[in-house]
């Protein structure tokens, strides 16, 4: 009896050093997970590049820009892209809000309208923007860009003199139904926003530590 009761306790010796040698072994393939076994030095900012691929078909006119004719309304159309945007433009120069606002797809139109809102930028305001910065200028158009179910239609609106400003602007439009009609969709995508065609830059700057 006396040998059994040795024998068990040298058992149970045994298993508790070998629970402590995986334990610590453990606790050590854990701390290679976080501790460089690698001579390392502190952290420091450094720039990223990255550069996103759209697939996307861009439209320059040859002279390098379209002069836009603008229409009444009741001659205005939402049959194609080209028409859509020309409807718009004629609805801003002749500072007619109510057209303006038809020229909207539903759904963006109230997004818009909510943003606007909560800014102030009520009618009165872009009646009074239309009619100094495009009442009397010359619209151009500068670059058509089909981009999946969208066409972006990028204009330019000239200074008081006739001759192009700075800054040439996107108008994003989408077929609902059988309109093509002005389109919020795109607002979040890089698409716009590092658009070589409308920013002249094809890649954004990233800082990471």
């Amino acid at each position: 009896m006396k040998q059994v009761t040795v024998f068990s306790q040298m058992l149970i010796l045994l298993l508790a050093c070998m629970l402590t040698m995986m334990t610590r072994s453990t606790h050590a393939a854990e701390l290679l997970w976080v501790i460089p076994t690698y001579p390392a030095s502190e952290p420091e900012k450094k720039s990223l590049i990255v550069e996103t691929q759209f697939d996307y078909h861009l439209y320059t006119p040859h002279k390098g820009h379209n002069q836009v004719h603008l229409v009444q309304r009741k001659y205005a159309s939402l049959d194609s892209a080209d028409d859509s945007f020309v409807s718009r433009m004629s609805a801003i120069s002749s500072v007619n809000y109510s057209w303006w606002l038809d020229t909207w797809q539903p759904s963006s139109k109230q997004l818009a309208l909510q943003y606007y809102q909560q800014k102030g930028l009520d009618q009165p305001y872009w009646e009074k923007v239309w009619r100094e910065k495009f009442v009397g200028r010359k619209i151009r158009l500068k670059q058509k860009v089909i981009y999946n179910d969208y066409i972006v239609m990028v204009y330019n609106v000239s200074n008081p003199n006739g001759k192009e400003s700075y800054l040439d602007l996107p108008v994003v439009l989408k077929k609902e139904s059988n309109d093509w009609l002005v389109s919020l969709d795109l607002r979040q995508s890089p698409l716009l926003r590092f658009s070589p065609w409308v920013e002249g830059i094809d890649s954004e700057k990233v800082i990471y530590e």
